[in-house]
């Protein structure tokens, strides 16, 4: 895999509302491989090709931004900002900051976290920065740190998605799978999942997938090493037991590990597609990380691998595609 587009990714601000880094980076590489590319407003960005219509169309759907800050006020070089998003609460350590990128009007500047005040009605943090505007947007430091096994960095959740439809596109440049492949990313998922929207407005498939990340979690059975992770329930979409079989007994003959969890909170911008009135079936694929959402988190390249293996099956797979997108209701033979 190509380390360097992941680091590149990170390496991008995308708060929700400010993902052009994103989108631009994943529209020039779709170009330079040879896609089509098009873009849904501020909603999302796709790139596809044209269609043979034997074949079924698959949706691969990342999301572009990720949690950050918006500066609320200045007096000086300090700054009070509230989050965008699902940041971590935490206390901070005496004497400890965290490093952050703010995008402004004149480019990216350097400033660091010092202090969070839990307030009656919200919780401020207090940046320290020079030349930071209100409005100007806040996000973890990039870094970027492989070894022993493990991806070290900030916006894992959801630069992995946006870095598999790199991989798939490089993938797929010189010769096309057995689906109709279509690669999307939409904006403001951590946000409020409008993008979604959009793009099942614009986009018809046969089944879309929705790449995410989500928590290690003994409790659930969710384990680094253990492969990717499909969401049986959560806030965004619900799976019965035929369709989770249907997948666990596919993984099984790739020779995939497949974990599952079980929520009735969180969830992804899945929820999107059957709110915009698609009937097509809507599947959540996400990588297990450490630290979810926090300044660093942590993935195996050991789960990426199989990520991807599992993506790169599907797209040779029309007949699974078909078979899920068939999945009705169980009516003994009324209809």
């Amino acid at each position: 895999m190509d380390w360097n587009a992941l680091k590149g990714l990170i390496g991008c601000h995308g708060t929700s509302g400010e993902e052009d880094e994103v989108a631009a980076f994943l529209m020039s590489m779709w170009k330079d491989c040879g896609w089509n590319v098009e873009t849904f407003g501020r909603y999302g960005v796709v790139a596809s090709r044209p269609k043979e219509p034997t074949r079924p169309t698959l949706l691969l759907a990342a999301h572009m931004d990720s949690p950050g800050f918006i500066v609320e006020s200045t007096c000086g070089s300090t700054s009070y900002a509230i989050n965008i998003g699902g940041i971590p609460c935490h206390e901070l350590e005496p004497d400890e900051t965290i490093p952050l990128m703010a995008r402004t009007a004149q480019g990216h500047r350097p400033a660091v976290l010092t202090q969070i005040l839990h307030e009656e009605s919200h919780t401020r943090y207090v940046v320290q920065g020079e030349g930071l505007q209100r409005g100007d947007r806040l996000c973890y430091a990039p870094q970027f740190i492989l070894s022993d096994g493990l991806i070290r960095a900030p916006f894992l959740d959801n630069r992995f998605g946006c870095f598999m439809l790199c991989e798939l596109s490089r993938e797929f440049a010189q010769t096309d799978g057995l689906v109709n492949l279509v690669l999307a990313a939409t904006a403001g998922e951590e946000f409020t999942g409008f993008g979604a929207a959009v793009l099942a407005h614009h986009c018809q498939a046969d089944m879309t997938l929705c790449m995410d990340a989500t928590y290690v979690n003994g409790d659930q059975g969710v384990l680094m090493y253990g492969g990717p992770v499909m969401t049986c329930t959560d806030k965004s979409v619900t799976l019965g037991r035929r369709q989770w079989r249907f997948w666990e007994t596919w993984a099984e003959r790739q020779d995939i590990p497949l974990q599952k969890e079980i929520y009735n909170y969180s969830g992804t911008d899945a929820v999107g597609f059957p709110r915009a009135g698609q009937s097509c079936p809507v599947l959540p694929l996400l990588l297990p990380t450490c630290g979810n959402h926090s300044c660093s988190e942590s993935a195996a390249i050991h789960d990426m691998l199989l990520f991807k293996k599992l993506l790169m099956a599907l797209c040779n797979d029309a007949a699974a595609v078909v078979g899920f997108a068939e999945l009705g209701f169980e009516t003994n033979g009324i209809l």
